[in-house]
């Protein structure tokens, strides 16, 4: 048998195994050569919306263990992904890092230098995990443009495919915004049913490009000013066979900003005790197969600070697969 690595199977953004949102993490060994074939055939392999493919790098001046991360999918390498850094922390803090080591730094190609904290507690859970993203201030550009009139035609067009009820729209549109890697699309749900039953299908959204977040506030949310917002979405991809995400780390880079930018100069103002910004306790996925998340956003720094848990179903180890000629 010829070389192999060991990997994981991790449920992120869940306290229960079988929920959340499944990502394999596969331990590399420093300073991989491998070229993009062999992460290509690995993520088919497990065939997950990603895998995550983590090597240690030389310790830096603060000793902070240093890991070099990337995420791909079974036909690309992505750019951001959430619940696989979620997932490869966990990996990290449990099964490689001593357990007094409680932050890890990750090196991306795309996505630049992200953190992760363990700031669990014994009387809660041992590892729940804080990730420091960058934000997705395009969100905030779209706002502001004065120049919607064409993306507003072309996603009111995509909204027209969606299932009705009785010949009435079972979604309809509030609000949007056009993010660096999705659209944000608030909507109000027809009485009677909610979001997460709702059956969706994106093929009709293909011409926006990016993937596609709906979203709603809580009833139970505030309206202003607030110190937490409850909201509920769901992730489509028009471009891919399994278009739902159960839940989505990255859109939540932009739903923070996408809901909490009206309030950023009263939190920017606040007194002494310096700005307190609201939290966001969100829920995400269809009926079936949910997860649950907290997201802070800091318009200051321009980052996202989301908070979640994960649980382990399967390790095990890989073949390494040969070289390819030709792929």
């Amino acid at each position: 048998m010829g070389d192999t690595l060991e990997y994981f199977l991790i449920d992120s953004f869940t306290k229960e195994a079988y929920s959340g949102n499944p990502a394999s993490v596969v331990l590399l060994p420093p300073s991989p050569t491998y070229d993009d074939s062999f992460y290509l055939r690995i993520s088919r392999e497990f065939n997950l919306s990603e895998t995550a493919f983590v090597a240690p790098l030389p310790s830096q001046q603060d000793d902070l263990p240093t890991y070099n991360l990337r995420w791909w999918t079974p036909s690309i390498e992505f750019p951001l992904c959430g619940h696989a850094t979620l997932a490869t922390a966990w990996v990290l803090f449990n099964h490689v890092l001593n357990k007094d080591q409680r932050r890890i730094r990750f090196e991306t190609p795309m996505s630049g230098t992200l953190w992760a904290t363990n700031v669990g507690t014994v009387s809660e859970t041992k590892t729940k995990i804080e990730l420091d993203f960058p934000a997705d201030s395009v969100i905030l550009s779209s706002l502001a443009s004065a120049n919607r009139t064409e993306q507003e035609e072309r996603l009111h067009r995509a909204m027209g495919t969606l299932p009705c009820n009785s010949d009435r729209p079972v979604l309809k549109l509030l609000s949007w915004a056009k993010g660096r890697l999705c659209w944000i699309v608030e909507v109000a749900v027809e009485e009677g049913q909610t979001l997460e039953e709702v059956a969706l299908d994106v093929k009709g959204f293909k011409e926006l490009g990016g993937y596609v977040v709906f979203t709603h506030r809580s009833p139970t949310s505030p309206s202003s000013p607030p110190t937490s917002l409850h909201i509920v979405s769901r992730v489509l991809d028009p471009f891919e066979d399994v278009q739902e995400d159960p839940v989505t780390g990255s859109a939540h880079c932009a739903l923070a900003p996408f809901y909490l930018a009206g309030y950023s100069s009263a939190i920017a103002s606040s007194p002494e005790n310096g700005p307190k910004f609201p939290t966001i306790f969100a829920r995400q996925g269809h009926r079936s197969r949910q997860g649950t998340l907290e997201v802070e956003w800091d318009p200051r720094t321009g980052r996202c600070t989301l908070r979640g848990e994960a649980v382990q179903v399967m390790r095990g180890s890989l073949s390494v697969p040969p070289p390819r000629k030709e792929w």
